[in-house]
């Protein structure tokens, strides 16, 4: 016996049927589309937030901060774009194009040059 993933009302039809109808179909899909965006746009505020926050202190020339401080402005560590391992081991944390580092519990902010000069020279990785 098969039931519609939408609605549970039983179904005739091939084996493979998944909806009764495609009113049904599109509610599902919709409603999984729906959650789906709104995890993405929860996870872009984060990002966008965090992203504000370090432009700001950038701009005013903060080179570093107690990582408490970032907390209490609201910025949230969980949220980066991506993270990179330096030459020394340790880890340089991206919000887009701003890189920073914790140091202890401090929060260090890099220019590019700083990230270059930390980076790992590409014969590391062809070994």
């Amino acid at each position: 016996m098969m039931f519609c993933k939408e609605c549970g009302k039983k179904m005739r039809g091939r084996s493979d049927k998944r909806f009764c109808s495609s009113d049904c179909r599109s509610a599902y899909h919709n409603r999984h589309r729906r959650e789906e965006m709104l995890t993405l746009r929860k996870l872009e505020a984060s990002l966008l937030r965090n992203f504000r926050l370090l432009r700001k202190l950038r701009e005013e020339g903060v080179s570093q901060l107690p990582r408490e401080a970032f907390e209490r402005m609201g910025f949230d560590f969980a949220f980066y774009t991506h993270a990179m391992k330096g030459a020394r081991n340790e880890q340089i944390f991206f919000c887009y194009d701003i890189p920073y580092m914790l140091e202890e519990e401090t929060v260090v902010f890099l220019t590019a040059m700083a990230v270059t000069a930390r980076l790992l020279p590409i014969e590391s990785f062809m070994r």
